[in-house]
């Protein structure tokens, strides 16, 4: 996984430096934490992770993008014992520029499960513990960009993603939310 998006992102960047037609297009890479917690677990506490990705903003006019992206994500949370699950997640959002320094990103996001869940130290398959492997919902997205070079910049961005499926397989209903906040440099198209 780590190899395709190293090829992806180096592809996407000989893209975009190459050729004049690309220069409205965005390369990032992050790195990020989460808050992760399920709605009716009674009890829930979200805990603090870490992960990291790539996104790759297309521009569609002077002030708005399309942006797709890959995030390895660590979601873990507290109710009666600690559960772990590790995905990979998959945002598409609309993104639209208002000056240079600040963008709103709107749109969804898919992602799928990695490995097992772990519970109290013990690993468990999604199944096992009555979790769903994958999950899709909404996602928002505030951007703060601050020019370091002439095509680089520093990103602060604070996302929000609300899980529109039923990730609980057992009786109880139960969909995710997650904050989650990026550092990162993103490439090309900064003004």
């Amino acid at each position: 996984m780590k190899k395709i998006l190293l090829v992806l992102g180096l592809l996407s960047l000989f893209i975009s430096f190459s050729t004049p037609s690309f220069a409205s297009h965005k390369f990032g890479i992050f790195g990020d934490t989460t808050m992760y917690k399920p709605t009716n677990v009674s009890g829930a506490k979200a805990k603090l992770n870490f992960g990291g990705g790539a996104t790759m903003e297309f521009g569609l006019g002077p002030k708005i993008g399309l942006e797709l992206g890959a995030f390895y994500l660590q979601n873990k949370y507290e109710a009666t014992s600690a559960v772990l699950t590790k995905n990979v997640t998959a945002p598409l959002l609309l993104r639209i520029w208002f000056i240079p320094t600040i963008s709103v990103g709107v749109g969804g996001y898919f992602s799928y499960g990695l490995g097992k869940v772990t519970v109290a130290s013990t690993d468990f398959d999604y199944s096992a513990a009555s979790l769903s492997q994958t999950d899709f919902g909404l996602m928002g997205a505030l951007g703060f960009n601050f020019k370091v070079g002439p095509t680089v910049a520093l990103v602060l961005e604070g996302r929000y993603a609300y899980g529109l499926k039923d990730i609980d397989t057992s009786a109880t209903t139960s969909k995710s939310t997650n904050i989650i906040g990026m550092v990162g440099l993103r490439f090309g198209g900064t003004k």
